[in-house]
């Protein structure tokens, strides 16, 4: 009979690291199909005549649906994280250095740099507003701050509000792309037996 042993202060830590992770990602599995039972409320539709004009309707996102869904992913892709993707995965590393998970780790870090990229290029003041960009500075605008402060970023935003859709777009498509990511990696650590053993 195998004995049973207390972990170590660091297998605790890195253990109560790894549920966290796993539980923060079936918490956003959880707030995606809560929220996207409403239905889908954005899109953008083109349409042209014959030799008339091409015509495009831009329907963005709920604002309160946006900052829910990017409000749980947070933990999960903000760098000052303990449970950052990148963290967990250099954490598997360090307790396994196979091939499969070598490999794992470069295409998981190729399919995050597209999402942060993303596909549309949006230009403000000059400067490249990558998804990622746009995420974090909604973050750091509108929901990781006061009531008085968000309230002057959503004003400042309102007098553009062409700019404030596509602003909006970003953040909502950065938020559901990474939503896909971070489940589908949960997937793959598990299945391949990526994570450290408890």
């Amino acid at each position: 009979m195998t004995g049973i042993r207390d972990l170590s202060k660091d297998e605790l830590e890195q253990e109560t690291r790894i549920y966290r992770f796993l539980h923060q990602i079936n918490i956003v599995r959880d707030t995606a199909k809560r929220l996207l039972k409403k239905g889908p409320h954005l899109g953008i539709q083109m349409k042209a005549e014959k030799g008339g004009p091409l015509q495009m309707e831009f329907r963005p996102p709920d604002i309160q649906t946006a900052t829910e869904l990017a409000v749980v992913i947070e933990p999960l892709v903000r760098k000052s994280s303990d449970i950052h993707y990148e963290a967990i995965l250099e954490l598997c590393r360090s307790q396994n250095e196979s091939a499969e998970l070598v490999a794992l780790h470069e295409k998981a870090t190729t399919a995050a740099a597209g999402i942060k990229k993303g596909g549309i290029q949006l230009v403000h003041n000059d400067q490249e507003r990558t998804p990622e960009w746009v995420y974090e500075r909604f973050m750091d605008k509108m929901v990781n701050v006061g009531d008085i402060e968000a309230r002057e970023y959503r004003e400042n935003l309102n007098r553009d509000p062409i700019l404030k859709d596509l602003l909006l777009f970003q953040f909502y498509d950065y938020s559901m792309n990474m939503i896909r990511f971070l489940i589908w990696l949960q997937e793959a650590l598990k299945t391949g037996a990526f994570l450290p053993k408890g």
